[in-house]
This record gives structure tokens, C-alpha cells and sequence, in this order.
């Protein structure tokens, strides 16, 4: 589970609607133990798996249409040096997507995130 997630204030909020539909079903269940491993444990785990995927879609995305930018620029020889700051700019967001990437990955080699 990518705690990271809960930096994000949709993420939080998509969290607090999902807490307090569980929360109702609470009455169903004998003991609040039997409510938490039956009802929302699994949930919670969907739900941050659900959440990661959708934000990993969405950076490999932002990182493809960084791409097709440079690869637009690059293509018209006429624009080529006219644009290479546009180029310059960027290569660095698509390197801040990486270098977010790798800090994800040490803190989980480190095991920040368990």
C-alpha cells in the first residue's frame, strides 16, 4: 500500500467518502474486529491499489505527451532551433517524473512504506 497517496487532497477526500460509507455498514457486523476484516480491510486495499493505478496511468501518460512534444519539435527542421528551449523544458519534466519515480522506489527499498 503507497502511503505517498495520501499527500494528494482528492486522494484524501475520495478516502473520507469511502470511510464514511463503511462506517454505515458498521451495524451489520457483531464486533468492530469482524466489521475491519470482513467489510474494509479489503476494501482499503482495492481502493489504494485502485488509486495508485490511476496515478501511475496518468504520469506514464503526461510522460508520453512529453514525448510526442520533443518528437513534434524535433521533426520540423525548421522549428529545431528556434524551439529547443520548448525541448530543454520539456526533458526536465519528464525528468522530475522519473527523479518522483525513483525517490517512490528507494523509500519502498528502504522500507519506508510498508
Amino acid at each position: 500500500m503507497n502511503v505517498a497517496l495520501l499527500k494528494d487532497m482528492t486522494v484524501r477526500e475520495q478516502i473520507r467518502e469511502h470511510w464514511k460509507r463503511w462506517q454505515r455498514n458498521k451495524i451489520w457486523y457483531d464486533n468492530v474486529v469482524d466489521w475491519w476484516v470482513k467489510a474494509v480491510k479489503q476494501q482499503v486495499r482495492k481502493l489504494f491499489g485502485r488509486l495508485g493505478a490511476e496515478k501511475r496511468r496518468d504520469e506514464r501518460d503526461l510522460e508520453n505527451f512529453y514525448f510526442q512534444c520533443i518528437y513534434a519539435i524535433i521533426q520540423n527542421p525548421q522549428t529545431r532551433l528556434t524551439e529547443m528551449a520548448e525541448v530543454n523544458k520539456y526533458k526536465a519534466k519528464i525528468v522530475n517524473i522519473y527523479s518522483r519515480r525513483m525517490e517512490g522506489a528507494k523509500r519502498e527499498a528502504d522500507g519506508n512504506e510498508i
